[in-house]
């Protein structure tokens, strides 16, 4: 099986799909699609029917460019492929070297990191057509029946459609046009329902990220949101793949733990947090924090708010009764899932939809401690931050805090309260009192219940300050 992600930016959608072979018997247009109806599709094919029977002359290249990227600009459109040659078996039981590339249509302008994405993805489509030719002649059975079929006819009156009924390479080529033009970025295909191509399609900003990266992220109190339907995602996974992430893809659901989830799945923790990190990188699922009344939420910076937006279409075939913008209107200001109106099963749908499609974000409790010291108090703490040498889940500023709770247990209107649990709880957590740390991650660290958290917080609320942000990075 093939498997790789590859970066790519802004207008990365294909506009065709186009299969060419080069041979003894001269070069040949062996399948086109544009996919889905759109303005820009009848554009190129404008510039298709121009070409003409000139276009498998130009997309079949010579031997000497096999095996490399081919990249071609005609007009305000790009084709991209990744030319292969094999020997192949023609009509007329002739064995002969034959060229055969798969292009896809780009536009013109598209970056360099959308060109190495697709000829890495014709790179390995090519890879496997080959391995089935070897195997059991694939390639050219397939070649035979679409040039019977384009023999039938002129090229400038070919139904490609009965091609692709009739063509299993075609309908593969085909599916994948489609997948990339809904904007999914994890292509997983079968060529000859045998060979796997598995191929993540990620932005440039996402290049880098690995499940290793991903499952630094992920901790036991975090929950799973699937992008799409269950059986969806199941059949979206490759037949090698673990049974056991079957188990857990049945079980997930947004209102459990990762915690809950292995004890619900019989896996262990450790590998659910595996199998988490390689969810999230095949673009199949999202972290998220468990749906609870007192997650608090509001509308994302990149939120749509058009009222005739495809998005908004796609909401109103949800949720007839209000429209998305004047949902959105109600995460104009951060608000918890409990005051939201009707927080019922259909309220916890909507609010999972807004979440898969990022729509709203998640807002956490950040702590700060921020008590008044002396000017040579400050010069000690910032000698011991200097001096520190660091903890994986601690920054240098919370071990000074610590080195200076009593300091800034002194400032405290309850310095002197009798309860010392309590005063013993603030000692504790007082490290994390540095903006760096939120309540969830805290009552995960400490293993401390959130109420507990809340009221030791209210009580030395004259030394803190608390604010709402998104969840901060750890890069």
């Amino acid at each position: 099986m093939a498997s790789t992600a590859i970066g790519l930016g802004n207008c990365w959608e294909p506009v065709a799909v186009v299969l060419v072979s080069s041979g003894s018997r001269g070069r040949k247009l062996l399948f086109y699609h544009s996919g889905k109806t759109r303005d820009r599709v009848a554009k190129v094919q404008d510039v298709l029917s121009a070409l003409g029977s000139i276009l498998p002359e130009i997309l079949a290249p010579s031997l000497k460019l096999v095996g490399q990227k081919f990249e071609l600009i005609i007009d305000e459109w790009k084709f991209v492929g990744h030319p292969y040659t094999i020997s192949a078996l023609l009509p007329g039981s002739v064995n002969a070297t034959i060229v055969f590339n798969v292009v896809f249509v780009l536009e013109s302008y598209c970056s360099q990191e959308i060109v190495h994405a697709y000829d890495h993805l014709c790179h390995l489509i090519g890879s496997a057509i080959i391995h089935e030719e070897l195997k059991c002649n694939f390639f050219s059975h397939q070649a035979m029946l679409i040039i019977q079929l384009l023999e039938e006819t002129d090229l400038s009156q070919v139904n490609w459609d009965k091609i692709l009924q009739e063509s299993s390479l075609a309908q593969v080529l085909h599916s994948v046009l489609c997948s990339l033009q809904d904007g999914n970025k994890h292509v997983m295909i079968k060529i000859n329902g045998w060979t796997e191509v598995n191929v993540l399609m990620k932005d440039p900003s996402q290049i880098k990220t690995t499940p290793a990266s991903i499952s630094t992220s992920i901790r036991s109190c975090s929950a799973l949101l699937l992008l799409d339907t269950c059986d969806f995602v199941l059949a979206s996974l490759p037949s090698s793949c673990n049974p056991a992430l079957h188990r857990l893809i049945r079980a997930i659901s947004p209102l459990k733990s990762l915690r809950n989830l292995a004890l619900d799945a019989d896996i262990p923790l450790s590998q659910v947090l595996q199998f988490a990190s390689h969810l999230v990188n095949w673009g199949k699922a999202l972290v998220i924090y468990p749906l609870s009344e007192s997650n608090i939420y509001i509308a994302s910076p990149s939120a749509v708010t058009s009222i005739n937006s495809q998005l908004a279409a796609e909401f109103a075939n949800c949720c007839a009764e209000v429209t998305l913008p004047e949902l959105l209107q109600r995460f104009s200001l951060p608000v918890s899932l409990g005051d939201v109106k009707r927080f019922d099963n259909r309220m916890i749908n909507i609010v999972i939809w807004l979440l898969q499609h990022k729509q709203i974000v998640q807002l956490h409790t950040y702590i700060y401690c921020i008590p008044f010291l002396l000017e040579k108090e400050l010069t000690r703490l910032e000698d011991v931050i200097l001096s520190d040498t660091g903890d994986s889940s601690i920054d240098a500023s919370g071990n000074a805090m610590y080195c200076f709770s009593e300091e800034i247990l002194k400032q405290s209107q309850f310095h002197d309260a009798s309860d010392h649990e309590e005063r013993f709880l603030f000692e504790r957590v007082l490290k994390y009192f540095t903006g760096c740390h939120h309540l969830e991650e805290i009552m995960l660290l400490e293993n401390i219940p959130r109420n507990q958290l809340l009221t030791l917080i209210d009580k030395f609320s004259d030394i803190l300050a608390t604010c709402l942000l998104p969840e901060l990075s750890r890069d």
